[in-house]
């Protein structure tokens, strides 16, 4: 686990950028790092309002998804059970 802090700090100075590049498929210093940073802080963002006080994260990444359960509720905000492929 780290800390939401430190994985924050890493994508707001560019230090996350060669990880990124690894996921994403990028060359350093591409066009599109600055949206794969911005989405994953938005996403800390949206996780640190949800689950208050949790310090510790770990981010995983995958390829695709299947939708296990509640197919198409997620277009209107709905739960869904999903898995990575």
């Amino acid at each position: 686990m780290i800390a939401l802090e430190q994985v924050e700090l890493s994508l707001h100075t560019g230090k996350a950028d060669e990880r990124l590049c690894e996921v994403y498929g990028c060359m350093a210093g591409s066009p599109e790092l600055p949206d794969y940073r911005n989405r994953l802080l938005h996403v800390l963002t949206g996780f640190r309002t949800q689950f208050c006080g949790t310090e510790e994260i770990e981010l995983f990444s995958a390829p695709g998804r299947t939708e296990l359960g509640g197919n198409h509720t997620d277009h209107q905000h709905g739960n869904v059970l999903a898995a990575s492929v």
